[in-house]
């Protein structure tokens, strides 16, 4: 039975309850449904819109890919997990694309929740009505939110229209804009600051009327719809405080060598720089956000007077009414010029802005993601002896010689000729080199890099070596120094001292550049564009997610991959990473993926996750050794609860769930465990790399086709396999060239160093990287680490500057 209210009972004449009818009150419609939101006790927004919805026509997606893709999500699946291992879900998403799918499926479950919280607070003010709930349920991005949700956030007790409404003008305001009669000599308090006049009344209600105007939601919309039509144009020009700068700077006093240096000429192209919104780069607006900060700029956003003009219509033909008092009417008109002037054109000025802001910060991330993928899979320097020079001129070049293995072998320091003094350093390096058999020089490219380069040239090109065939590379060696200072670059080389340690890491850099570059913070690795401009953890997140990616498609040994590289593979983190090193020292190496299990922390969902994108490769060492303070009763329960057998797919990229679905290819082509990496067994399995051939034997084993490429490419590799032999390789150098002997059309090869919005960096070897315009690059996309042929455009001696063009790709 129903639950009644029990105001609607009463007793009749024979003592009995009764229910009485409610009284029927007549309302509207719209009344009725506002009083039915304002009584429900719990609000829930019925939004028009659905998550997977919006993302399948954002990424011109299929829905049901979308929904699988959330699911995995949910399941707290990691983005390299779900790309390699779940792909008939994903139907073979590109990672970038299942990045884009997770960023914006967070953000509009945070809209969701936003929306929700905000009816909540409207509903509790009063204020929440059908039509508030409508826009409510349309919005579907944070800066829709912003908008909506400013007009009910609380007041600020500061602001010249609550300081208005705390002298009781609020009342007097709201008529006038409603076109009624109101006396406004009723508001005269002779003695009452802001009241003791009528012309200060007029500035109150002015002030109210202004503030109102400038939160109508509707208003706000039609100007950011008349402002998607307009030509808005932002525009920068030279700040007094630059200009009086260099008035100073170029005064007798001044020492002119500093001039010749001025940090400001990087910015001269934005003196006098007008340009339409929409047409503005990602970089110039970086740019000027930068030279703005530095006080070198004043920028301001120019918005048309047609904008204007049409809010002038608009508040017209809402609030002016033609039998409206001709000193209310003066007073409204003075009041929507207020809102316009001091509220609504900073206000979308600032937001201009803000949006560009955005975009050309997630077009820097997005350089930066691109350009640190193919730094991280540079392809390293296998099997030789590296020698890593940090080149220096007071505290010298550092040198450490590493072995094919990491292993430090030599370090020591040489100086360079500098300020007059004379050196000779060609005996002590030849014997360095000549000792260690060391073939390889990666030359950090900071300070004194240029002489550096030039020594070791000149010897290279004397036959000083013989009868060793030595090249060089120039490594970039930023964040380098910021490693070396670090509490684990002290506990990996305690006995080195900070400057040395630099020259190491140059020197892996080289070696195995991903094990080395994953030590660094992301930011300080020099690949980017503005990137330490960009605020928030959107930055670092994007970074760490690439480093993540990269780490677990190369794989990584389990028995000798480093703290740090352990703690970049999807599923782990740093305290698994921590225990799965303790434990290898406490129990000798892994024989098996399943050990893993016994790690602490590593649970059911972590080993899913990292179990496919770790290895367990074979070492003369692999013998299980457990530590001396282990008991033989700990021993014996140990070897009991794990299984230390050794499976051959562990040292493959195939997932342990796969197992069974492999071990049946393999009594297919009737090949058994131990063949893996074998040529023969490799040449049985690229008989069915033929897609045909390999959907057909998916059929037979019942399973997916992506899961069977997936089989079939573990499989064909050799063990010793590597993701980044695919990518270029550094570029090795016997010789350079000066900068001063270069003219037009000179031919020259070189590396791609860095890639941003207007074009590329080219290393050339001139100790100094030329720029490939983007319109100067023929329309070809280039990455970092690409060999190219290009062609010198111009030359400025002065401001080292060199200006290339693309010939061709080496």
């Amino acid at each position: 039975m129903d639950r009644i209210d029990r105001k609607l009972l009463k007793r009749n004449s024979d003592g009995k309850v009764e229910c009485r009818p409610a009284k029927r009150i007549k309302k509207s419609e719209s009344a009725e449904d506002d009083l039915n939101v304002q009584n429900n006790p719990i609000l829930i927004i019925p939004y028009t819109w659905k998550i997977e919805e919006v993302i399948a026509d954002e990424l011109h997606v299929a829905k049901y890919v979308v929904n699988d893709v959330i699911e995995l999500l949910d399941q707290e699946n990691t983005i390299p997990f779900i790309a390699r291992y779940r792909k008939e879900k994903t139907r073979n998403m590109e990672v970038k694309k299942l990045y884009e799918l997770k960023e914006s499926y967070e953000n509009l479950t945070v809209v969701k929740k936003k929306i929700q919280k905000l009816g909540q607070t409207i509903k509790t003010a009063g204020k929440l009505t059908s039509d508030v709930i409508n826009t409510l349920s349309n919005i579907k991005t944070l800066d829709e939110y912003v908008e909506l949700a400013a007009p009910f956030k609380p007041a600020d007790k500061r602001s010249l229209a609550e300081r208005a409404r705390q002298l009781g003008l609020e009342y007097s305001a709201l008529k006038i804009l409603e076109s009624k009669h109101c006396d406004l000599q009723t508001c005269i308090k002779p003695g009452t600051k802001g009241l003791s006049n009528l012309t200060d009344v007029n500035v109150g209600i002015q002030r109210i009327i202004a503030d109102v105007i400038s939160k109508d939601l509707v208003l706000v919309q039609q100007i950011n719809d008349y402002l998607q039509q307009s030509d808005v144009r932002i525009e920068s020009n030279k700040s007094k405080a630059a200009t009086k700068k260099e008035i100073d700077e170029t005064s007798e006093t001044f020492n002119r060598a500093v001039h010749h240096i001025n940090p400001n000429l990087k910015f001269e192209n934005y003196y006098k720089f007008n340009m339409p919104v929409r047409l503005i780069k990602p970089h110039q607006v970086l740019a000027i956000n930068r030279a703005e900060q530095a006080k070198i700029l004043t920028v301001k956003v120019i918005i048309p007077t047609t904008v204007y003009n049409r809010f002038t219509s608009f508040c017209e033909n809402k609030w002016v009414r033609s039998q409206i008092n001709p000193d209310h009417r003066k007073l409204l008109e003075t009041s929507y010029n207020d809102a316009w002037s001091r509220l609504l054109e900073p206000q979308f000025c600032r937001k201009i802005r803000s949006q560009l802001t955005k975009t050309a910060e997630k077009a820097s991330i997005d350089v930066f993601v691109s350009n640190l993928r193919q730094l991280l899979l540079t392809p390293p320097v296998r099997g030789k002896v590296v020698a890593g020079i940090d080149p220096g001129f007071t505290h010298g070049c550092k040198v450490a010689v590493i072995s094919p293995t990491q292993d430090i072998l030599h370090t020591t320091v040489f100086y360079l000729p500098y300020k007059g003094k004379s050196c000779s350093n060609d005996k002590k390096i030849r014997d360095i080199m000549l000792e260690y058999r060391c073939t390889i020089i990666g030359i950090g490219n900071g300070t004194a890099s240029r002489e550096t380069e030039s020594l070791i040239s000149k010897m290279i090109s004397r036959g000083a070596f013989q009868p060793l065939d030595v090249k060089y590379c120039i490594v970039n060696e930023s964040g380098a120094s910021t490693y070396s200072i670090t509490a684990e670059a002290a506990e990996e080389m305690p006995n080195l001292d900070e400057n040395i340690r630099s020259a190491v890491s140059i020197a892996r850099r080289l070696s195995d550049p991903l094990a080395e570059y994953v030590k660094i913070q992301p930011q300080h690795l020099g690949v980017g564009m503005y990137q330490h401009d960009i605020g928030g953890n959107k930055l670092s997140n994007a970074l760490d997610d690439v480093v993540t990616e990269c780490v677990s498609f190369v794989g990584v040994d389990l028995n000798t991959g480093s703290e740090t590289l352990l703690r970049k593979v999807a599923g782990l983190n740093k305290t698994t990473a921590k225990n799965i090193v303790e434990w290898r020292s406490l129990n000798g190496p892994f024989q098996n993926r399943e050990q893993l299990k016994s790690v602490k922390g590593v649970g059911p969902k972590s080993y899913e996750q990292c179990a496919g994108f770790i290895r367990i490769l074979v070492h003369d060492e692999n013998k299980s050794k457990p530590s001396e303070k282990e008991t033989k009763q700990e021993v014996k329960r140990k070897k009991s609860a794990v299984n230390t057998s050794r499976n051959y797919l562990d040292m493959t990229c195939i997932h342990p769930e796969s197992y069974n679905i492999a071990t049946s290819f393999l009594e297919y082509i009737d090949e058994p465990l131990e063949n893996i990496g074998h040529s023969q067994l490799i040449n049985k399995v690229k008989k069915f790399s033929d897609c045909s051939a390999l959907q057909k034997l998916a059929d037979e084993l019942k399973c997916g086709l992506p899961t069977l490429q997936l089989i079939y490419d573990g499989l064909s590799h050799p063990l010793d396999y590597d993701l980044r032999s695919e990518f270029q390789t550094p570029l090795f150098r016997k010789g350079l060239s000066s900068f001063s002997d270069l003219k037009a059309g000179t031919i020259l090869t070189g590396r791609v160093t860095n890639v941003v919005h207007f074009g590329a960096f080219v290393d050339v070897g001139v100790g100094h990287d030329g720029l490939i315009h983007i319109s100067n690059m023929k329309r070809t996309t280039l990455h970092i680490g690409d060999r190219i042929e290009v062609i010198v455009q111009n030359i400025d001696c002065e401001r080292k500057r060199l200006g290339l063009m693309l010939s061709r790709l080496l």
